[in-house]
This record gives structure tokens, sequence and C-alpha cells, in this order.
């Protein structure tokens, strides 16, 4: 059926076997990149888990999210996820680890009576850093950091334009709209002179050689009937 195949390919067979038991043990992992593109992972749950050769650390942090869905049209919504802990800890994140348009995934995890994760995870959410903002209260301090998917990205105007100087911020040695603002008031033919001059001389002989043919034998007194 159309609907077991979805699930083969969303999930392994252990992952899905786990899934219809009427009761599991679910986490979830967050990864952020940070600035230095070492990476920030962490777990809903408590203590660590390992998983892909990776740990996942699950204390000193009370995690968050919300926010995030998928509409029927199968467009997604933005992902905001709360980190909660010591001040200390959580404004050296926010100020010198944290950067916009790194990417952030968030997976559903499923564990085993042992406390191990069952491979392989599920990728609930894929998107990018977009603002964070810190807040305090009894000195505590968290963070809000929202994140974005590329769809919602793509729906965005760039604010890119067509000009030379918006141009050159991205490529510097490019030069092929330097004069573009020019073509408005250009007047005359686009192309070397040499290329014109060619083609209108090939367009000449066309002609000569069309009304030749249709002309007939003028010379030896007999009229043809010229046409085009």
């Amino acid at each position: 059926m159309a609907g077991d195949s979805l699930r083969q390919a969303l999930f392994t067979a252990a992952f899905d076997t786990e899934l219809a038991k009427t009761a599991i043990s679910l986490e979830l992992l967050i990864e952020i990149q940070l600035a230095d593109d070492s990476f920030l992972r962490m777990s809903t749950g408590i203590g660590t888990v390992v998983w892909d050769s990776r740990t996942w650390l699950g204390t000193g942090l009370a995690l968050g999210i919300e926010g995030y869905r998928e509409d029927a049209n199968g467009s997604a919504n933005g992902l905001r996820i709360s980190l909660t802990g010591t001040e200390s800890t959580i404004i050296s994140i926010a100020l010198q680890s944290l950067e916009r348009s790194k990417p952030v995934k968030v997976y559903i995890a499923l564990l085993d009576s042992a406390n191990v994760i069952i491979d392989d995870p599920y990728l609930l959410f894929l998107g990018k850093v977009d603002e964070t903002n810190a807040l305090y209260s009894d000195g505590n301090a968290s963070i809000v950091l929202n994140a974005e998917t590329d769809m919602l990205n793509s729906r965005r105007s760039s604010n890119r334009m067509l000009s030379h100087l918006d141009q050159i911020i991205a490529f510097p040695d490019d030069l092929g709209l330097q004069y573009i603002t020019r073509l408005k008031a250009y007047k005359g033919q686009w192309g070397s002179t040499a290329v014109i001059t060619a083609t209108a001389q090939q367009k000449n002989l066309d002609l000569s050689s069309r009304f030749n043919d249709r002309t007939g034998d003028i010379g030896g007194g007999e009229t043809g009937e010229v046409g085009f």
C-alpha cells in the first residue's frame, strides 16, 4: 500500500518496529552549527546519549521546541528553540557561538529499554538560524533561537538588484552589468559592426538570387513573371 511505502521511505525497519509499540521512549535531538563550525548537540532527555559516534548532551540545559508544523499544502513554518540554564553558560553561547544562517537540525529519536538510540532517528526539521534573543529572569538567562526552513526563505524577496554595484558585491571581477543603466536610452544595432555589415550583405545577395530566378531570361526578349 502507498502508506506502507511511505513509512519504509521515511523510517528504518528498527525505527518503524519501535514506533508501532504501545509505549515508547522518545527524545528530540538538536544540532546547531556554531560560528567556529563546531556543533552544539543537545537532547530533550536526561543524561547523555550517543548516536552516529556523536554525544548529545541532556544535562545543564532545559530545551523547549515550538512553532513547527507542516501545512496540508506541503509548506513548512519556522521553529523556535528555547535554551534555559545558568546565566554565564547561556550568555556565553548567545554572544560568542550562535550565528545567523548556520544550519539547524532536529531529529526524533526512539530509545530502547537500555536508553540506547534506535537507528536511525527521523530528521524532523532542517533549516538555518534566523535570529536569537536573550531573556533574563531571577539570575538565570534563556536564549530563544528562531530557525527557518529553506522553503520559507524561498518565499521571501532576496532584495537583490540587477545592477553593477550589486553584482560586484558577490563577483568583484564581473563587469557584465557595468553599462546596464545606459540600455534604456540606447538606440542602434546590437553587436559588432563587422557582424552587422556581413549580415546585411548576405541578405542583399539572397534577395538578388531570388529576383534572378523569378524573372527568367529578360535579356533574350522574353518577359517573366516576377513574384516574391
